[in-house]
């Protein structure tokens, strides 16, 4: 019996057989070329985006850096926003590119190498992303701060003070991700029957209970994305309205 649930788009079977399988062959024709103009596309856009990218961020890293001992605090935060970003772009960017130019996922390599290295990895990676995202919310509030209360910006935005909120800023994301050197780990076939090869996951011990491995995605959900992005909403929004009221105040005057 044929089955013509296994695509939505490959002719379906005819009363001729022969027909059909000419036009499935077509069919899979069609598809390994799209394939190949797939892969062919991967390999020149990740590699345009990386050198893109790089270049950019390090002249703008370049070129923001020579003002961060003298100019508001911002310029510190950007600088670093830029150059986690760049370790980003390396990090997900650039194993795409590897993937498409060898067909070998770098980071599943990399997370299946050891247990160590399986725990510290995801560790480093989510600490990075935690981190650039509250960048992104500490300049939100420095710009709200200079529009919103400018009186006040000679005082609160200042190098040194940015110092010590991005020290703090490490010290809460290093915190919140400990639980990867628990929560994560390797699981090996010959050890752990439940797994046919070599896997890095948030579950590999059978003692963890169903709240811990649910709560944390969770919780890093929130940490990483909906916090950040209600904060960075509200003070962009209180920073327009007063960039707006201000305008109504001097075309009345």
């Amino acid at each position: 019996m044929w089955n013509t649930t296994l695509s939505f788009d490959y002719p379906l079977p005819m009363n001729d057989d022969q027909n059909w399988l000419e036009d499935y062959q077509q069919y899979l024709n069609k598809l390994n070329v799209h394939d190949k103009i797939e892969n062919g596309l991967s390999r020149y856009l990740y590699a345009v985006f990386l050198l893109v990218g790089t270049f950019g961020n390090l002249s703008c890293v370049y070129g923001l850096s020579q003002y961060c001992r003298t100019a508001w605090s911002v310029c510190f935060y950007l600088v670093l926003s830029m150059l986690f970003g760049l370790i980003e772009l390396y990090i997900y960017c650039g194993n795409l590119w590897f993937l498409s130019l060898t067909d070998k996922n770098l980071t599943l390599e990399i997370n299946i190498l050891s247990n160590a290295v399986c725990k510290v990895y995801n560790f480093v990676t989510t600490v990075l992303l935690y981190f650039n995202s509250w960048v992104i919310v500490a300049i939100s509030v420095e710009t709200m701060i200079t529009i919103v209360y400018p009186h006040r910006m000679y005082k609160m935005c200042t190098v040194e003070r940015a110092r010590s909120i991005v020290l703090l800023i490490t010290v809460l994301v290093v915190c919140l991700n400990l639980h990867y050197f628990w929560t994560i780990g390797l699981s090996l076939p010959e050890t752990n029957p439940d797994v046919t090869h070599r896997m890095c996951h948030n579950n590999y011990q059978p003692q963890l209970s169903d709240e811990i491995t649910l709560i944390v995605p969770l919780l890093e959900f929130l940490l990483d994305n909906i916090i950040p992005f209600i904060m960075v909403t509200i003070f962009i929004y209180m920073t327009l309205v007063t960039m707006i009221l201000k305008k109504k105040t001097l075309h009345l005057t």
